[in-house]
């Protein structure tokens, strides 16, 4: 299934009610854990797309559309996460994400509340299970996260988040990665950067004309 299918059904869910490696441990033995270190705190590109904004480390592949924003710490995990297939097979290491930024004020709720909506019950057929979900905070946005279990003899990990972006707006996330453990600090880095796409200058700027106008005309 692809990953932004699975962001879509969600999505769906939500508006009709509602990267770089898999570090084993925390020891920096080898070279994927020094790598997942630096892009976490190097986030030097940047995409805008679909009115949303996010950086993301070199490197990475990214797309958007109306549907939000796909990225993928190569092009092979981009490919694969993105394949019509009801598993993806993620290389080892791989890591991919979906966002996208939901208007709030069409169910309401909380993140917390959402979570549950949305699976408070489970079926045997879908694609993964989310565990426990726990608080978590990203900069100045709070909401909930949890862990994707996944289903079969699919060899990968994830997580899903739901955080209020601001009043008017909820921040949905779902990633996926290669092995069994999700590099969870380097996609909650990514999650701090997106914002939606600035729009201020579009707005003022007919009132601006209309004022210089009415300046001449006086």
């Amino acid at each position: 299934m692809k990953l932004k299918r699975i962001a879509l059904l969600l999505m769906l869910v939500l508006v009709a009610s509602v990267i770089a490696a898999c570090g084993g441990d925390d020891d920096d033995d080898g070279d994927d854990g020094g790598d997942a270190s630096a892009q976490s705190s190097d986030l030097s590109q940047t995409l805008s797309e679909g009115g949303i904004t996010v950086s993301y480390p070199e490197g990475w592949v990214a797309e958007g559309d109306i549907d939000g924003l796909t990225l993928a710490s190569d092009q092979e995990t981009f490919d694969q996460a993105n394949a019509s297939t009801d598993a993806p097979e993620l290389p080892d290491g791989g890591t991919a994400l979906q966002v996208s930024i939901l208007p709030s004020d069409a169910f309401g709720g909380s993140p917390a509340e959402i979570f549950d909506l949305l699976f408070g019950e489970g079926s045997e057929d879908d694609l993964f299970a989310p565990g426990e979900r726990s608080d978590l905070t990203i900069g100045d946005r709070s909401g909930v996260t949890a862990p994707l279990e996944f289903t079969g003899d699919t060899d990968l990990s994830g997580a899903l988040y739901i955080l209020t972006y601001d009043e008017g707006n909820i921040l949905l996330g779902i990633g996926i990665g290669g092995g069994d453990t999700f590099n969870t600090g380097v996609a909650e880095s990514i999650l701090g950067t997106v914002d939606l796409t600035e729009e201020e200058a579009a707005t003022e700027e007919p009132d601006d004309v209309m004022e210089e106008e009415a300046e001449t005309e006086g």
